[in-house]
């Protein structure tokens, strides 16, 4: 995220409680404003992107794209899966390889999958 001196910001007396993503978007050319985050949770926000895009095209893939979350959403179990794996990140954190931050990525990846299936 960068920090944008600007003068509607500041009369606004917004500068030290917003910051301003100038996130290129050429598609659409947004310019995102957010709050001050207290616990970095922008910060978090971008690892887990981070996170997250280097599962995808990672060894369960097979080169294919298609990983076992396709083949549980195909047999009808893919709700069920997302649930029991974050759960089981969850459970697991703290205790295998300590307080480790991939746990609760883990667990945060399958609850967003999880999301994904709204109302279904």
């Amino acid at each position: 995220m960068q920090k944008v001196k600007n003068k509607n910001v500041e009369m606004l007396g917004l500068e030290n409680t917003w910051a301003v993503s100038m996130k290129a978007d050429i598609a659409e050319h947004k310019v995102t404003v957010r709050p001050k985050y207290k616990f970095d949770e922008g910060k978090t926000l971008d690892e887990l992107r981070e996170y997250i895009d280097k599962t995808y095209g990672g060894h369960y893939t097979s080169g294919t794209g298609y990983d076992f979350l396709d083949i549980a959403k195909d047999m009808g179990i893919g709700r069920d899966f997302c649930h029991g794996n974050a759960i089981k990140y969850l459970i697991r954190y703290g205790k295998k390889e300590g307080y480790n931050r991939k746990d609760l990525m883990k667990a945060i990846h399958y609850i967003i999958v999880l999301m994904s299936y709204g109302e279904e």
